[in-house]
């Protein structure tokens, strides 16, 4: 997996959404490519790297919550140890960047979470108390998800081996007191460090059988040249750089003329570029890999005769509109669907419309996010089915609506692919999913009703 340095212009601060409206008034601008000389192969994975972190958790600093800002947090565990070790190793990852220390000593530092760090730390360990100490920091310019991973196995003096890994023991701390890397600091007013998920989690990626870890291939950068008229840098104007697919890996980073521009971790792949773009040629490069095509679009002041309207419901994009901007047509749904949030281009038709490759995620900041479908009339109703993606839901409530009124059909735990949820029949034209104790956003591919009898 390839990490962006800077995810905030799609991953934090969200695209705005792109309406019907705002595509009919885009201009195209070309990004021309130019040749580059072939890249050297990418340094492949060791066969072993990382693996000790499988049975470790992704923390950070628990008042932060699930966004992030650009800040800086401590973290450390100590131990014991009755006697000299005779082997010690560290495997961490930090997102963004880490130095790390044990028993107040630097041992080194980093900025891959993608590629995890290793350390032989034996001659940095004593007899008696130890500690291990990270400084973490979150990059980019808004809030964005972080977290940390380590685990520490040191073989003792008698043989047995003591494993620590990241979970809710470890400590954590926003202004930690000078010397907080020494093993002698009393950490006991420290709080509890949060456990975000297991390594592998979403979003730094799922473990499953495999690792994370990239494999070896020849990275494929795309550069290339826009030549932007200055009146598409008008006041109130905002040009878009879009792409089309991204493979092997649905991430790039995005520097133009030389400046960092921000990147993406998945889709859409859209970033706002207004404030780095100059007038006439432009060098826009995107790595580590090309994707199929780039281009600019230019985004007009909205007219002021429609600016009163921008509270009310906006119109779904055309399947043509949607296409242009390199999102899937989704089909005539059956069921018309709505949430209580949604990330741009996420949004909750994509979850009825039959294709699993399209999928509705809540916005990072809907703590319990709620998903509503809509039969046509209503009809008796015995259960839904869902497949929802990640396995980020811990509890979850079902209410179907009757009489204009909500009532609870059904509640549980997890949901995760091809949940089914069945209860009594109920004559109903609407049903509420309420998804909490979720970590993350929450994303659900498929939403089915199932009628009684079926």
């Amino acid at each position: 997996m390839f990490s962006p340095t800077d995810r905030a212009a799609t991953v934090t601060e969200r695209p705005p959404r792109i309406t019907t409206a705002d595509v009919d008034r885009m201009r195209r601008i070309p990004v021309v490519r130019r040749a580059l000389p072939e890249q050297p192969d990418a340094t492949p994975a060791a066969p072993d790297q990382g693996k000790s972190l499988q049975d470790a958790h992704w923390i950070w600093h628990a008042a932060d919550g699930k966004s992030v800002p650009p800040c800086t947090r401590a973290f450390r565990r100590s131990f014991e140890l009755a006697g000299k070790p005779t082997a010690a190793r560290l495997t961490l990852a930090v997102d963004n960047e880490y130095t790390v220390f044990i028993n107040g000593k630097q041992v080194g530092q980093g900025s891959a979470w993608e590629r995890p760090d290793e350390y032989d730390v034996l001659q940095h360990l004593q007899p008696g108390r130890n500690a291990i100490a990270v400084e973490a920091k979150n990059g980019s310019n808004a809030p964005n998800p972080a977290g940390a991973v380590a685990s520490l196995v040191v073989r003792q003096a008698d043989g047995a081996d003591l494993t620590l890994r990241t979970d809710a023991t470890w400590k954590s701390a926003d202004k930690p007191a000078a010397g907080w890397q020494r093993p002698e600091l009393d950490d006991s007013g420290w709080p509890a460090a949060a456990a975000l998920g297991d390594f592998g989690c979403e979003p730094w990626g799922r473990s499953g059988a495999q690792l994370t870890l990239s494999p070896l291939r020849r990275a494929d950068p795309f550069e290339g040249t826009a030549t932007v008229p200055a009146d598409a840098l008008r006041d109130g104007s905002r040009v878009f750089l879009l792409t089309g697919t991204l493979k092997p890996e649905a991430a790039a980073r995005v520097t133009v003329n030389g400046r960092d521009a921000g990147g993406f971790l998945c889709q859409p792949f859209r970033l706002d570029v207004t404030r780095i773009l100059k007038p006439g040629d432009n060098r826009i490069r995107l790595e580590p890999f090309a994707p199929e095509e780039v281009w600019l679009a230019v985004l007009p002041p909205a007219p002021a005769a429609a600016s009163a309207k921008l509270a009310d419901p906006q119109p779904a994009a055309s399947p043509t509109a949607l296409a242009s901007l390199g999102y899937p047509t989704p089909p005539e749904p059956t069921l018309t669907a709505r949430a209580s949030s949604a990330y741009p281009g996420y949004e909750p038709a994509l979850a009825v419309d039959g294709d699993p490759a399209t999928r509705w995620n809540s916005a990072d900041d809907d703590h319990t996010p709620w998903f509503e479908v809509a039969l046509r009339a209503p009809r008796p109703v015995a259960g839904i089915e869902v497949d929802e993606e990640f396995d980020r839901v811990r509890a979850w409530r079902l209410k179907a609506m009757r009489a204009d009124k909500w009532h609870e059909v059904a509640k549980g735990t997890t949901l995760g692919k091809g949940k089914q949820i069945t209860f009594d029949p109920v004559m109903t034209d609407r049903l509420r999913l309420t998804l909490s104790e979720a970590t993350l956003c929450v994303s659900l591919s498929e939403v089915r009703v199932v009628a009684a009898g079926e």
